[in-house]
């Protein structure tokens, strides 16, 4: 099946293939993640090195030719964020 993209989704692809970061964003059914599937399929078959995030675990799950983690697991934040303390105006190094 030959996918059809808009004008946006394609600048997307465009923008990803040419190595720029991309943040997708868009409504429920705009196609976002159709676009990063296909990008990691493209990403796949030129052998390209990728780590593929996403904010919660449950949009990690919809991603397909790969396995997804959450940003805060792919970075380590979790063990991170245990170095600081949480002040009332911000965060402050232990």
């Amino acid at each position: 099946m030959q996918l059809q993209f808009s004008d946006d989704q394609r600048a997307a692809m465009t923008a990803l293939e040419s190595g720029k970061n991309v943040f997708l964003t868009g409504k429920a059914g705009t196609g976002k993640t159709c676009v990063l599937n296909e990008f990691i399929r493209w990403a796949l078959d030129k052998e390209k090195n990728l780590i593929v995030c996403a904010s919660t675990g449950a949009a990690a799950q919809r991603i397909e030719p790969i396995k997804a983690t959450t940003i805060h697991r792919a970075f380590g934040l979790r063990q991170r964020l245990e170095n600081f303390t949480v002040l009332s105006n911000g965060y402050s190094d232990r």
